[in-house]
């Protein structure tokens, strides 16, 4: 019984039991140890996908509000573009308007087809014009010489009777 005590208050037993407490503890703490590190390298990996997560979102409202703000533009300018389409093609359609009233008031001179007809009638008329005048001038003096033939006949007879 000697053996049995290690000291006066502790046996063999005693320590023995202690020292299974202790290894036990000790493999409880190695596993809490791999818990905490899984749970520290969980809390690690969350941190960052929320990091990343706040950072997409923070990307996507930016690019949101740029794409907004580009979609406004556009709008205004589609309103103003119609605007100025509708302005357009209402002067237009004065002008059209206006157009035909010339067209009616001017006859040949708003139809290109019809003037260049007018141009090559005109053209034709001129040179008809030319051969008139020249018919005209030909018959003056085809009428002057008959009259001076008659006349230089009439003075002939007339000295015939004054001779006879």
């Amino acid at each position: 019984m000697k053996f049995e005590r290690v000291t006066e208050t502790l046996t063999i037993s005693q320590m023995l039991c202690a020292n299974e407490s202790i290894i036990q503890l000790s493999k409880q703490l190695e596993e809490k140890c791999k818990d905490v590190a899984v749970m520290q390298s969980n809390y690690k990996k969350s941190m960052i996908e929320e990091t990343c997560v706040r950072e997409k979102r923070d990307m996507i409202a930016y690019m949101l509000s740029k794409a907004r703000a580009e979609y406004t533009d556009r709008f205004e300018r589609r309103n103003s573009l119609r605007k100025d389409l509708t302005r357009l093609q209402l002067e237009h359609a004065h002008l059209k308007a206006m157009r035909a009233k010339l067209e009616v008031k001017g006859g040949l001179l708003f139809k290109a087809g019809l003037m260049y007809d007018y141009d090559k009638c005109m053209a034709d008329i001129e040179i008809r014009r030319a051969h008139v005048q020249a018919m005209k001038k030909t018959c003056n003096d085809l009428g002057k010489r008959i009259n001076a033939v008659e006349h230089s006949k009439h003075q002939s007879s007339i000295s015939i009777r004054y001779l006879s």
